[in-house]
């Protein structure tokens, strides 16, 4: 939300141009920090959506707890600031701090809403080279089993942006 903020003010203030792309990488503190964000999960895609027909952005936003509702919500506020640009939303890499099935039900519930508002979404979380598992056992391609070192980097990187060049709409 705060970073949708920025961005709308300095895109309002002439400090950025109009964005045509708007690339998220959601939901990685709602898989970590689940014991401080105890409604991250009370909500799925399908219930978020279900909810009424008006943009969630009418609600207050200090009223949105899920997961979910937050996906929607800040993807929303975008489509209705920036209505020209592609968003792509990209779900977190694996890592050694949470479970796989943590990870995993995050990116699912970013890949439903995604789905329900025509957005492209990347499973980090299924395709990139970040492994829990290999990770667990020697650190390849992070320095602490979450953050990426150079290697992680510049391989996600460049799968990365291979991804988001077969996913741009061309005009």
């Amino acid at each position: 939300y705060n970073q949708i903020v920025r961005l709308q003010e300095a895109v309002k203030k002439g400090l950025q141009p109009m964005p045509n792309l708007i690339i998220i990488a959601a939901g990685t503190n709602d898989a970590w920090f689940e014991d401080k964000r105890t409604l991250a999960f009370s909500q799925n895609a399908d219930e978020v959506f279900s909810m009424d027909e008006k943009p969630i952005t009418d609600r207050p936003v200090n009223t949105i707890t899920s997961l979910a509702a937050s996906v929607r919500y800040g993807c929303e506020m975008l489509m209705e600031s920036f209505p020209n640009a592609q968003i792509i939303l990209l779900t977190p890499l694996q890592c050694t701090a949470i479970t796989l099935s943590q990870i995993l039900r995050t990116g699912d519930i970013i890949e439903d809403c995604a789905r329900h508002m025509s957005i492209c979404v990347i499973r980090q979380d299924k395709t990139c080279c970040v492994s829990r598992t290999r990770e667990l056992r020697t650190k390849r391609f992070t320095t602490d089993g979450t953050h990426t070192n150079a290697e992680g980097a510049r391989r996600n990187g460049i799968f990365l942006a291979k991804k988001i060049a077969s996913m741009l709409q061309t005009e």
